[in-house]
């Protein structure tokens, strides 16, 4: 899969996390040497030449704040975790953003993931989870960064909140199209229509379809589109708009 331009260089954190047990006087070197170094769970045989590692000092003394610079001064690397394990290892997590969902970009057709900053990022190796929403006609921007469209954000923010409370309904929910500005349209599995919605009121208006569908026995078969974007009033439509 191709990737999007790498413009991340706004979004570069290291974050050096240190177990409360090395806080203090843990300067045994030969009972806390370091033994072991791995790069997100895989074990790296060469870390001493590859690293600024030193193999004659204890865990506790590796120079870990110029590791972490080094490693983001390369290109592919945006993000940083360095864990001591005691007694003698070192856990590097590179990259470790995980997709709550996904996008397609407008322009290219591109699949990526959006975590729950609504940041896009990679998806990992391996089959996709469809059970997650995928928005699309969105405008991504750059890989790390932001989604330009900015309705992405509050959009991810009451997904996560329809996930913690109603997750049934949330993986339901197969697509979001963003292509009009004035609202969405959403795509439940399932149902032959759509829904239009508004992005700062999404989990409202889905409340509203819900309780109108468990409500009133309508036929739906021949509609297209549920307008739900509007106080006291469904909008029931046969063609698409």
């Amino acid at each position: 899969m191709k990737r999007l331009s790498r413009k991340a260089s706004v979004f570069i954190v290291a974050a050096i996390v240190v177990g409360a047990a090395l806080v203090g006087h843990v300067r045994y070197a030969d009972a806390w040497q370091l033994t072991t170094v791995t790069v997100d769970a895989a074990p790296v045989d060469d870390w001493a030449e590859r690293f600024s590692f030193n193999a004659d000092k204890s865990v506790a003394d590796q120079p870990l704040a110029d590791i972490a610079s080094e490693l983001l001064a390369r290109s592919d690397v945006h993000k940083v975790n360095i864990d001591l394990s005691l007694p003698n290892e070192v856990r590097i997590r590179l990259n470790n953003f995980v997709p709550f969902c996904y996008v397609l970009e407008e322009s290219t057709g591109q699949l990526f993931g959006l975590n729950r900053e609504a940041r896009v990022v990679d998806l990992p190796d391996g089959p996709a989870d469809w059970q997650c929403p995928v928005l699309t006609t969105v405008n991504c921007g750059h890989l790390y960064d932001m989604c330009q469209d900015r309705r992405t954000r509050m959009v991810v923010n009451q997904l996560i909140e329809l996930e913690g409370e109603h997750r049934d309904l949330f993986r339901l929910i197969d697509e979001i199209d963003f292509g009009n500005a004035a609202f969405l349209k959403v795509s439940l599995a399932g149902l032959s229509y759509r829904l239009k919605v508004r992005a700062d009121r999404l989990l409202e208006d889905l409340d509203r379809f819900v309780e109108f569908i468990s409500s009133y026995d309508v036929p739906l078969e021949d509609v297209r589109i549920l307008d739900l974007r509007f106080e006291n009033m469904i909008i029931v439509g046969d063609h698409k708009r």
